[in-house]
């Protein structure tokens, strides 16, 4: 009973995520936070690498400074599989910020 909960929730979740991203580009398809996260929920979640990959690629596009964005192209690279432009995107990310907390 419990587990069918916890699945339901995490479906949910997973809904939610995917709405919310999809509303974000809605309200502005050229930001670059809404491209960034829509590319790494739509690769992630939805499975949807290509889709995600143009994502990420715009939202770096548009802001080539963005740490965050070129972070999220790595984790995108890397669910399709293109381990070499993954790594590429997280140096890149790293270079930018190299005081996020999370890196260390």
């Amino acid at each position: 009973m419990a587990a069918n909960r916890a699945i339901q929730h995490l479906q949910f979740d997973r809904t939610e995520a995917i709405r919310l991203a999809r509303l974000a580009l809605s309200v502005d398809a050229n930001d670059t936070g809404a491209l960034g996260i829509a590319g790494f929920v739509t690769a992630f979640l939805v499975g949807d690498h290509e889709t995600g990959i143009d994502l990420v690629e715009r939202a770096v596009a548009s802001n080539p400074n963005d740490a965050r964005a070129w972070r999220q192209g790595g984790w995108v690279f890397k669910f399709a599989g293109r381990f070499e432009e993954a790594i590429r995107s997280f140096e890149r990310g790293i270079r930018l910020d190299p005081l996020f907390p999370l890196l260390h």
